[in-house]
């Protein structure tokens, strides 16, 4: 039981980072001057689908995993963008999407077994 309780706490932390770097996403087009570049626009959706994935994550950590699989896929994006949309002239605006998608790649792969470690630990009972 303590098992599950500690699974499910892991899930809805990282489902809690994930709001923060979504909502600092949407924030660091102004806080880093993005202007109205693709990256103002691509960071603004990407954070506010993150933040609307972490809410849904949050709240049933039985059922994110394919949630994390999605949080991943939009850190992979972040990662590329500055490379596919053509703004690595930004370097301050291009590491911060290097380090944000990395970042929540990892904490996609950890809660992504966190959330399937859940899953088996209440199939085995």
């Amino acid at each position: 039981m303590k098992r599950k309780n500690n699974l499910a706490k892991h899930v809805r932390l990282t489902m809690m980072i994930f709001m923060a770097i979504g909502a600092w996403l949407v924030l660091a087009s102004i806080a880093l001057n993005y202007g109205s570049s693709g990256a103002a626009i691509s960071n603004t959706i990407m954070g506010l689908l993150l933040v609307v994935l972490a809410i849904v994550g949050s709240r049933s950590p039985l059922e994110s995993s394919p949630i994390c699989w999605i949080t991943g896929a939009i850190g992979v994006w972040l990662f590329l963008s500055p490379f596919v949309l053509g703004y690595t002239d930004q370097l301050l605006v291009m590491a911060n999407n290097l380090w944000m998608g990395l970042f929540i790649v990892i904490l996609s792969a950890f809660a992504a077994g966190e959330a399937q470690g859940l899953e088996q630990s209440l199939n085995s009972h």
